[in-house]
């Protein structure tokens, strides 16, 4: 080989290693960039989330929330069937799940509710509670607006509830917000 095409081939390494090197920090620039763009997007969409449930608090103080508890129907009961998928939610053999209905008797547009569901044991003491969302339409995987004199069907598994639980619950409306 001659000088000339010795030079080329070192000018070419150069370069090559020169272009990898670049190429490789602005690719990290390029996903750091798209990073704090989602970083920033999810801030503002959070911050946006957060001013809207003080709006919400604002616009609703808990006495008025107490106060139109009373004009909500909620009739919660227990079914038991037989199920061989689900083994981990058996009492007696039988798997156990909560359904019910919510009507508003009320004037005003339901946004949300809060249903507050305490399990018993055989003393009829609290072993487990959890909240669930009455309001929620697993049919078209949404929550709906439960206008005046309108009524919600709905249903919960009782995942997660331990093995002393007597099939007796107690539960309320623990919270609510309006349209």
């Amino acid at each position: 080989m001659n000088k000339l095409n010795k030079k080329l081939i070192i000018v070419a390494v150069i370069f090559s290693v020169v272009g990898f090197i670049s190429g490789y920090f602005y690719k990290g620039y390029e996903i750091r960039k798209n990073f704090l763009g989602f970083a920033n997007n999810f801030e503002t969409s959070n911050k946006d989330v957060v001013d809207s449930q003080s709006q919400k608090t604002n616009v609703t103080n808990k006495e008025e929330i107490e106060e139109y508890i009373d004009n909500i129907n909620i009739n919660v009961e227990i079914k038991e069937y037989d199920s061989y998928i689900d083994s981990q939610n058996r009492f007696n053999d039988k798997a156990r799940s909560l359904y019910g209905s919510i009507k508003n008797k009320g004037d005003k547009n339901i946004k949300s509710a809060e249903l507050l569901v305490k399990f018993l044991d055989d003393a009829g003491n609290p072993i487990y509670e959890n909240d669930y969302n009455p309001l929620y339409n697993s049919d078209k995987l949404e929550s709906v607006i439960l206008k005046p004199n309108y009524s919600n069907e709905f249903s919960f598994n009782t995942d997660g509830v331990p093995s002393e639980w007597s099939g007796q619950i107690e539960y309320r409306i623990s919270d609510l917000s309006f349209k």
